[in-house]
């Protein structure tokens, strides 16, 4: 049996997410990664991405169904990028 190569950090499926109510028709993370681009200059790696299109997951009325999320990751991974992206949209 052949070794698999470890998925890199941008393909990895996160450890433990919070399920996402089955009310989510939406996300409003979209435009803050077109923000990011745009504005910023920044190229949200893909699990930067998905955390935002969770965090900011949305109902048919477009209100967010997160009240509170949390975002834990290592060092040097991306998280002051991230930040800085929502804050600015």
């Amino acid at each position: 049996m052949a070794l698999q190569p470890a998925p890199s950090i941008s393909e990895a499926v996160p450890r433990w997410q919070t399920p996402l109510p089955e009310s989510v028709v939406g996300s409003w993370g979209p435009f803050v990664a077109e923000y990011a681009r745009r504005v910023l200059g920044i190229s949200l790696d893909v699990w930067q991405q998905r955390a935002l299109n969770r965090a900011l997951a949305t109902d048919a009325d477009g209100r967010l169904v997160h009240r509170i999320y949390l975002i834990s990751t290592a060092r040097q991974q991306g998280k002051t990028a991230l930040v800085r992206a929502l804050i600015g949209w």
